[in-house]
């Protein structure tokens, strides 16, 4: 069994690795991806039609059952990007572009960037040079859910993804979003229905994006709505028993017709 968490078109498999991973994924009894995208993408990289290769859903950390409740507004947006400090796959740079353009500088709207991670020197310097009055680091949040009681949408520039965990917890907690379309984010983002998709992960893109979200500002609450609506119907409120089930069904799939020994049938 492989679980691939994510997965990129930059990312390819040299002649000398080419073969053992063919080998490991049609080897496989399961794979299991955390998106179309990223199994539609290793299919093509390993040249392979892996016919046993499935969706899983990661664990998040929201309530299913709790809608965060919309946050007041006096006169400011509040945007989050909860993400790893990492923008050659989060994009960061690209929302801080966005950011740096006049008419956002001139907006009622501030950024803040949720996470840590190894750039993020470097992301505070590039929010300096650009001299962005309307951006904060906020470091790692361990309560999501007090993120979303605080801001009205996620923006999430990703250059490659599996499927961001950010994008399904703002979505129950009833959040509209901004994403590129890269491997899972489309999948469960509707651009125009429950948020906004850039068509790929570059400046002129995303920036269209965000400017088309900004137009629809006096709906983000019912987009939000819908954004919950959607996440209702994909994504299981229990991920980790359903792959437990998906594990336990996998398991007896393999022994077969194996009769268990008498120690066995005893447990």
């Amino acid at each position: 069994m492989i679980i691939l968490q994510c997965n990129s078109e930059l990312m390819w498999f040299e002649k000398n690795s080419v073969d053992k991973a063919v080998a490991c994924y049609t080897g496989a009894r399961s794979v299991f991806c955390v998106s179309q995208g990223n199994l539609d993408l290793l299919r093509l990289q390993v040249g392979e039609p892996l016919p046993q290769g499935e969706l899983v859903w990661n664990p998040y950390n929201v309530s299913s059952e709790r809608i965060a409740p919309w946050p007041t507004e006096n006169d400011l947006l509040r945007m989050a990007c909860v993400a790893r400090l990492d923008p050659a796959a989060k994009g960061q740079d690209l929302l801080l572009k966005v950011m740096a353009r006049q008419e956002w500088r001139e907006r009622p709207i501030e950024v803040n960037f949720f996470g840590e991670g190894p750039y993020d020197l470097a992301l505070r310097r590039l929010a300096s040079l650009l001299q962005i009055k309307n951006v904060r680091f906020r470091g790692h949040v361990n309560d999501i859910n007090a993120i979303w009681n605080e801001h009205h949408i996620l923006a999430l520039p990703s250059r490659y993804e599996g499927l961001p965990l950010a994008l399904v917890e703002s979505m129950w907690c009833g959040r509209p979003a901004v994403v590129t379309d890269v491997a899972g984010n489309a999948e469960l983002c509707v651009d125009g229905v429950t948020g906004f998709v850039a068509s790929s992960a570059s400046l002129s893109s995303f920036a269209e994006a965000m400017e088309r979200a900004w137009a629809a500002r006096t709906e983000w609450k019912r987009i939000g709505d819908a954004a919950r609506a959607r996440v209702e119907t994909l994504v299981p409120e229990d991920p980790v028993g359903v792959f437990s089930d998906r594990l336990q069904a996998c398991a007896a799939e393999h022994i077969g017709s194996v009769p268990l020994s008498k120690a066995a049938q005893d447990r």
